[in-house]
């Protein structure tokens, strides 16, 4: 079984565009078997936003109080192309 986690690295949008103020990253795992895999630790490889898909599964990190970066799974519900001049939008939903 095999996963591949792909990063889109730090994500410059208004906290409400997303609703999630403190997004930092959106981690894109594709998974076909186990998420917590053998590759676990490896390095993750970045990938653009034309790469990204509908119904595609990751996380964020944000921090509510203090300093500990807390995670949160997202689902890509869509890309909004142009948000802003020069900038996408990618939108995603907690559980």
């Amino acid at each position: 079984m095999r996963s591949e986690s792909l990063s889109v690295g730090p994500l410059g949008v208004s906290a409400a565009g997303l609703a999630l103020g403190g997004l930092v990253t959106l981690g894109v795992a594709m998974v076909s078997g186990d998420a917590g895999g053998a590759n676990a630790g490896a390095a993750l490889r970045t990938i653009s936003v034309d790469e990204i898909k509908d119904g595609m599964k990751g996380y964020g990190l944000t921090v509510f109080k203090g300093t500990e970066p807390e995670r949160f799974d997202v689902e890509v519900v869509g890309v909004l192309r142009n948000f802003r001049p020069g900038q996408e939008l990618i939108l995603v939903k907690t559980p």
